[in-house]
Formats: C-alpha cells, sequence, structure tokens
C-alpha cells in the first residue's frame, strides 16, 4: 500500500463521523420527542380547564333556571351519550 496512514486516518474519521452523527440524531432525536411531550401535555391541561369552566358555566345557567326546567335538561343531558 502506498499510504498506508491515508487509509488509517480515512477509517477513523469515517468510525468518528459515524459514532458522532448517531449521537447528535439521538439527541435531536430526543429534544422533538420531549418537545412534542410538552406540547401534547399543556394542550390537554388547556382542554381540561376549558371543560371546567364550561361546567361552571353551565351550572350558573342552570341555577337561573326555574327548578323544574333544570331538571328536564339535566335528564336530557344524562340521556345523551
Amino acid at each position: 500500500m502506498r499510504y498506508p496512514f491515508c487509509a488509517a486516518a480515512s477509517i477513523f474519521v469515517s468510525l468518528a463521523l459515524s459514532v458522532t452523527g448517531t449521537l447528535v440524531g439521538a439527541f435531536f432525536g430526543l429534544q422533538i420527542g420531549q418537545a412534542g411531550a410538552e406540547h401534547e401535555r399543556r394542550n390537554r391541561q388547556m382542554a381540561e380547564q376549558s371543560r371546567q369552566r364550561a361546567e361552571e358555566v353551565a351550572r350558573m345557567a342552570l341555577a337561573h333556571l326555574p327548578p323544574d326546567t333544570a331538571k328536564e335538561v339535566l335528564s336530557a343531558s344524562q340521556e345523551r351519550p
């Protein structure tokens, strides 16, 4: 072999780059996955807060109805799936 040092250097460089590429890819994959999980957690939390607000508004609205009408509304809502 005419340039043995070049062959060894190219093997070393390719090995180093493949390991580095694998580590960088894993790092960014984890970062993206964690960001997606955090986004999903925030969306779930906002949806739960919206549900609680809607439930509170419905209770206040039912409180202003006559008792018989409120009972009809509640029974109709419980019959729905």
